[in-house]
């Protein structure tokens, strides 16, 4: 089920320990919607910490500045990578061919 947080660092660490904790889950998919370093992005780390140290699968979804390598996968976009690709079409006057990746755009 779906559960939101309204960026309350507490309660989403909370809502991912209620998740993970439920005998009936193999796997859990959060977002970590919070900045490194913050209190938000330290108690969402820990939460998912431990369900995978309840040998739960977690996927992160939408969640660019979160980085685990002990996650299941990750669904979602990298910023940084759309930025590279909003960059190409305007320096290529949108050309369709840039950004469908069939045409790579050499660096200058």
């Amino acid at each position: 089920s779906y559960r939101t947080s309204g960026y309350n660092a507490q309660l989403h660490a909370r809502l991912i320990d209620h998740a993970c904790d439920a005998k009936y889950l193999v796997s859990v998919v959060v977002t970590v919607p919070f900045a490194p370093g913050t209190e938000g992005y330290n108690r969402s780390d820990c939460a998912i910490k431990r369900c995978l140290h309840a040998k739960r699968k977690v996927v992160t979804a939408n969640t660019d500045t979160y980085e685990n390598p002990d996650v299941f996968g990750f669904v979602g976009s990298s910023s940084a990578d759309l930025g590279r690709l909003c960059a190409d079409a305007l320096l290529t006057g949108f050309d369709h061919e840039v950004t469908s990746g069939r045409v790579i755009v050499e660096a200058a």
